[in-house]
């Protein structure tokens, strides 16, 4: 649970605790014993999903605990069609291979590599959250497609946005968490509401961009008042070749 810089500097010279550094590069302190009554807040964490970044903010009952902007994973899609045209160009070539294997997507919910690595970068910052923060409620702005009447290809294209937001929200509940969802003309009516506003710049690394709207969603659940403060975190997933 969150607690003063002093309260913190005192465990750490009575011995009562040692320093820690999660992989996302948070600092936090490693009690080595337990408590008599221990007691926790209840800890919201808000989920901003966007095409090229994303926020995240973990609120409690007047704390705001941390703020996290990410960039979101666009790289794959490229990737992919890439190591299709490299995988064509080595079946012509005239050596000894194996023979084609048949479709074994056949009957399954198919979702797309660019579709899960993109999600998937999100589910793993809130595990490594919930390692180091008792975390109880996820909310999360819920992103629709909005289909057409006789657009099959319009519908089609849209499809792994749905597959993907299901298997996300699948996912956080098998963490344990309870899972809110919120729609975007709710995320902005809290927003004025707090009496906070959003910035126009996407691309800015500030709280008022993508963490204002993560901030608001938790905090309606968690009744917080306003945000004790506004630092952040900027993370950008490593692109692993092999």
């Amino acid at each position: 649970m969150p607690c003063r810089p002093t309260k913190a500097r005192k465990l750490l010279e009575q011995r009562k605790a040692i320093k820690k550094r999660n992989k996302l590069g948070i600092f936090y302190l490693q009690l080595e014993f337990d408590p008599n009554h221990p007691v926790t807040q209840p800890l919201a964490i808000g989920i901003d999903p966007g095409t090229k970044f994303e926020g995240f903010s973990v609120v409690g009952i007047e704390d705001t605990v941390l703020n996290l902007m990410s960039k979101a994973v666009d790289w794959v899609k490229k990737a992919v069609a890439q190591r299709k045209i490299m995988r064509r160009v080595r079946r012509y070539r005239k050596n000894r291979r194996r023979k084609s294997k048949k479709n074994r997507r056949n009957n399954k919910t198919f979702l797309p590599p660019s579709t899960k690595a993109r999600w998937d970068a999100k589910l793993r910052l809130v595990r490594q959250l919930c390692k180091i923060l008792p975390l109880q409620y996820a909310v999360s702005e819920d992103v629709k497609a909005t289909t057409r009447k006789n657009q099959r290809g319009w519908n089609r294209n849209f499809s792994p946005l749905e597959v993907g937001k299901h298997y996300f929200y699948a996912e956080l509940e098998k963490l344990g968490l309870i899972l809110i969802t919120m729609q975007g003309h709710e995320t902005k009516q809290l927003r004025e509401a707090f009496g906070l506003k959003k910035s126009p710049n996407k691309s800015k690394v500030a709280f008022e961009t993508h963490c204002v709207d993560a901030w608001v969603m938790a905090a309606a659940i968690t009744g917080a008042k306003n945000p004790s403060t506004t630092g952040l975190y900027y993370v950008e997933p490593i692109r692993f070749h092999r």
